[in-house]
């Protein structure tokens, strides 16, 4: 009875004219009924299915139930195994249960990875850390897994390592040569070096080009090393080529049949090779972002740089070595030429003053007469090595790379690696340095303390009482609050844009900077500044804040920290739900522009270390949910290049649960469409932030991105979750949990209204969400309206919403949960 019921119940869902191109099969075949299994056994033969992309034959079928109609369905009867050719395939599984539990499932195949690119021949990793011996155990973790797994791609690693991690300031990079790495004495060394700590401060970077013909046919020899190698080997070669493509064709070939020939080369072909292998280099550096900030030469070493500098055409610089350069390389000498103002001073000479501004600079040295590098005397170098003969090839360009990145120089890798697909991969992660502790210490005892040594007191300024202070600090929070720079004593707190959380946040500051408790309703009947500040001067004496009862007190450093009620609260919900994004509160922000990748890394990371809630992770301690602050985190920040129409596809993937017992809760993703549009995913757990948060988040990262200087914080959330529980201890939240009690007690109405489905028992995270838009017309009047009642546009959707729910239950009497800040203090 079941079967010809359940394929007429498939044909409706189908409802396609088409017949017999959708095979069909039961697990009852094989193995029997199986119950209460045969829904999941069905989901795993599906999941085969796609996995295997074959379809398995319905074995022991002898003949159809004369019920069925298959002939007159979408569907067939499978009797051979047949493999699918469906570009995507996907599986359908039907469970119909005797009690009437009906389930009907659609799985579709995982998309397909796109693989990277061959590795390049030659890469160089990058580690980083806080400590000395945290870049050293990193790296060797990193490192003995490379060695241990080799069906790694090599550029992946590097790829990870350049743009996964964060960076920190001790440094060291190796360059590896080759698809594998094999665990060698040289390694070893490598993994022991201490590296090169990052010198503070903005180092000048002084580029200084090669000159001597001695040099010009090593130089050729090493122009031609450069093709095909990797990625940065393309970018030297191709601007070779812009070089080539300015001579004629004569010279040209002349130049070339020279290199074959291992012949004596004329001073136009030692000039113009020069030539070439400084611009090549210049121009390969500066499109991966090491823009030097002097450039010293000396005539052919000048001329390169003046080209890079863009005071002359490159044309024309070739026109000058072409007619031979019989004079210092200055525009007076050859005025026949159209010159420019250099965007990077070029200069031939280095005097006592230009010297003493060089001191500690870093010098990349591409063939200058040693000499001058002696005169120059700098404390930090990272010089390109040129051997003896002037040989120089892939590996010791990024050589250099290293360098350059360990004494602190930005290196872009995402140009490095441009017109190359690299996927990051999972290697180990940071090893943080180990912290031992007095064993005597009983650490379950910190939250018993009854001594205050280990606090320090915040507000010990004397409170402010005359009425030209109240009314200047009065001032400043107003400001502060809306935004504004000036106040008349006739604004009106609601009119620029104050509303109800900007009146709590307002309520808060006053009680923590003028020790006066306003509630917030006063504020809507006080709403302009000068009627504000009467209320305060004059109920001043009475609303005096319990300085010592309401006091948040600084916690010094501990091994863990008590966390507050809401952070239990969502401990234990989250270990109930387990893998869910109930308390994920994620973001998304459109970015047109470019973006420059490593400084937005670097701010977010500078904030993650600002803020200790981006560090926290939870666990449980004597059966005690507590939080732990971690001294260093990885980096936060991810990058992604997709297609328009699958960025809301990465988005999605970007926002995933998180582990509560691993830190960073926090995660950013910026997801690039095109070179000027890009979206930025912000995704942290509830647990560690609110919405308050977010926005504090991003005004400071403006503040940061934009070099401006950030106050201290000075009450951390840590510190307020302490406070929390000892209002818990002292009872002084008991009573308003005593009053509510009162309030609700008896029986608490319960929405009577008809809905789509029944309640569940527990709490699910499950339901649907209806968007919609308010027109700006519309939205005007609603704040118009607002404003005549003298109530926030938030009150009045809430009013709405519950003249919506007695419109279609009928109920007077209802209760209704709605998120408010405390506003009386200031966390």
């Amino acid at each position: 009875m079941g079967d010809p019921i359940e394929i007429e119940a498939l044909k409706q869902a189908w409802k396609s004219q088409k017949k017999g191109y959708c095979a069909i099969g039961s697990v009852k075949a094989n193995i029997g009924h199986l119950d209460a299994a045969a829904g999941v056994t069905g989901c795993i033969k599906a999941i085969q299915v796609l996995n295997k992309r074959v379809i398995p034959p319905m074995i022991n079928f002898k003949g159809i139930n004369p019920r069925i109609d298959i002939e007159n369905s979408p569907f067939y009867i499978n009797t051979s195994a047949k493999t699918l050719s469906a570009e995507i395939a996907r599986a359908a599984v039907s469970s119909f249960g005797i009690g009437g539990t009906n389930a009907h499932v659609i799985l579709e195949e995982a998309p397909k990875v796109q693989k990277s690119d061959e590795a390049s021949e030659v890469n160089i990793l990058l580690f980083s850390a806080r400590s000395e011996n945290a870049l050293i155990n990193t790296s060797r973790d990193v490192l003995d897994y490379i060695v241990g797994h080799r069906e790694l791609n090599m550029s992946d690693v590097a790829w990870t390592l350049q743009v996964g991690r964060g960076n920190f300031e001790y440094r060291k990079a190796i360059v590896v040569k080759g698809k594998n790495l094999d665990n060698s004495e040289a390694l070893q060394t490598f993994i022991n070096d201490k590296g090169t700590k990052v010198p503070d401060g903005q180092k000048t970077v002084l580029l200084m080009l090669a000159d001597s013909s001695n040099l010009a046919k090593p130089f050729a020899n090493s122009i031609y090393k450069f093709k095909g190698t990797c990625g940065i080997s393309k970018k030297f070669e191709d601007y070779v080529q812009v070089v080539l493509g300015e001579l004629t064709k004569t010279e040209r070939m002349n130049l070339e049949k020279q290199l074959a020939d291992d012949g004596q080369m004329s001073g136009f072909e030692n000039d113009i090779t020069v030539f070439i292998m400084n611009y090549s280099l210049c121009m390969t550096l500066k499109d991966i972002g090491v823009l030097p900030d002097v450039i010293y030469g000396e005539r052919i070493g000048k001329l390169s740089g003046l080209v890079v500098a863009g005071s002359i055409s490159l044309g024309d610089a070739v026109q000058i070595i072409r007619t031979g350069i019989d004079k210092d390389i200055y525009p007076s000498n050859y005025p026949d030429y159209q010159w420019r103002d250099a965007n990077v001073p070029v200069i031939d000479s280095i005097d006592a003053e230009l010297k003493k501004e060089l001191n500690s600079s870093i010098v990349i040295n591409a063939g200058c007469n040693d000499k001058v590098i002696e005169e120059l005397g700098t404390d930090a170098q990272a010089i390109i090595p040129v051997t003896d003969k002037g040989q120089m090839d892939v590996q010791e360009l990024y050589q250099v790379l290293g360098m350059l990145w360990c004494n602190g120089c930005k290196v872009d890798w995402y140009a490095v690696h441009k017109g190359k697909r690299r996927a990051r991969i999972p290697l180990p992660g940071y090893v943080f340095d180990k912290i031992e502790f007095d064993s005597d210490v009983v650490l379950s005892d910190i939250f018993n303390r009854s001594n205050d040594e280990d606090v320090k007191k915040v507000n010990t300024d004397k409170p402010i009482t005359s009425f030209e202070d109240i009314r200047d600090e009065l001032m400043k929070i107003w400001n502060e609050v809306l935004g504004t720079q000036t106040v008349g004593e006739s604004d009106d707190f609601f009119e620029l844009g104050g509303d109800s959380l900007n009146a709590a946040l307002f309520a808060s500051l006053v009680k923590k900077k003028l020790e006066i408790n306003i509630p917030v309703s006063e504020i809507f009947n006080n709403s302009r500044f000068g009627d504000l500040v009467n209320w305060l001067y004059q109920n001043k004496p009475e609303q005096m804040a319990n300085k010592e009862e309401n006091q948040i007190r600084i916690l010094e450093k501990q091994p863990y920290y008590e966390t507050s009620s809401a952070q239990k609260r969502m401990y234990a919900v989250s270990q109930l739900i387990g893998d869910a994004l109930s308390y994920n509160l994620a973001s998304v922000y459109l970015i047109e522009g470019k973006l420059d990748r490593p400084k937005l890394e670097e701010t977010f990371n500078t904030l993650v270390m600002r803020h200790e809630s981006f560090r926290t992770y939870f666990g449980l301690v004597d059966g005690q949910v507590v939080q732990y602050i971690a001294d260093e985190v990885p980096s936060v920040v991810e990058f992604a290049n997709v297609d328009e129409k699958e960025v809301f596809e990465e988005i999605n993937r970007s926002i995933k649960p998180f582990d509560l017992s691993k830190a960073p809760l926090m995660r950013v993703k910026f997801i690039s469409v095109s070179d000027v549009k890009h979206y930025a995913v912000i995704d942290m757990h509830h647990i560690i932030s609110d919405q308050s948060s977010i926005d504090i988040l991003l005004q400071e990262f403006t503040m940061i991105y934009k070099g401006e200087k950030l106050p201290k914080n000075e009450v951390r959330y840590i510190d307020f979750a302490a406070w929390q529980n000892q209002l818990f201890k002292k009872g002084l939240i008991e009573k308003q949990i005593d009053y509510w009690m009162k309030e609700l007690s008896g029986e608490i109405p319960v929405l009577d209204m008809y809905t789509d489905f029944q309640a569940p028992q527990g709490i699910t995270h499950k339901g649907k969400i209806l968007h919609f838009s308010v027109d700006k017309d519309n939205s005007l009047k609603i704040n118009q309206f607002a404003k005549e009642l003298r109530i926030t546009p938030y009150m009045l959707m809430m009013a709405s919403l519950k003249l919506l729910l007695y419109k279609y239950s009928g109920q007077k009497d209802l209760i209704i949960g709605t998120l408010s800040p405390e506003g009386t203090i200031c966390h």
